[in-house]
């Protein structure tokens, strides 16, 4: 089932595919700078930019296709399947930000949890008592990053 996104979303997308080099698979780190850079979203969570820096394109033409990152496919298939209405660039980005290959970026690279808090709130129009419970560095099964996996039926 592929993903159904907003054009703004899909405008985010296209970008990000056109940023994966042509031995490269998109990841995580890509989407989210293309959500973050391209979208309104750059004005509205500026804390989140020195930690996901605008995306550089690769190449000149939009591909059709190309490789999703291993540990990206079972979280855009379940997202796929739970959204059939359009996904807006809001909607992805919390999925993704808080999904684990998002947490485990997130401990990677040192963002911290009360920013990734904030941005949700904002999104989300939600209180911060209401966020999710548990830490960024909480245990999880890693999850391979390396493996290629064309999946068409996501529409990457």
């Amino acid at each position: 089932m592929p993903l159904n996104l907003s054009p703004e979303a899909a405008s985010a997308r296209d970008l990000a595919k056109r940023c994966v080099s042509p031995e490269g698979d998109l990841d995580l780190e890509i989407l989210l700078s293309a959500l973050l850079h391209s979208t309104h979203l750059k004005e509205s969570l500026p804390e989140l930019r020195p930690f996901l820096k605008e995306p550089k394109e690769c190449r000149g033409d939009l591909p059709e296709k190309v490789p999703l990152a291993e540990n990206l496919v079972p979280h855009l298939s379940k997202l796929a399947r739970e959204n059939p209405g359009p996904i807006t660039p809001e909607d992805l980005f919390i999925k993704l930000l808080w999904s684990p290959p998002g947490l485990d970026f997130a401990e990677e690279n040192q963002l911290p949890r009360d920013v990734m808090e904030r941005a949700l709130a904002l999104l989300k129009n939600t209180e911060l008592a209401e966020l999710p419970e548990g830490k960024p560095e909480a245990s999880r099964a890693r999850e391979p990053t390396s493996s290629r996996s064309t999946r068409s039926s996501l529409g990457y």
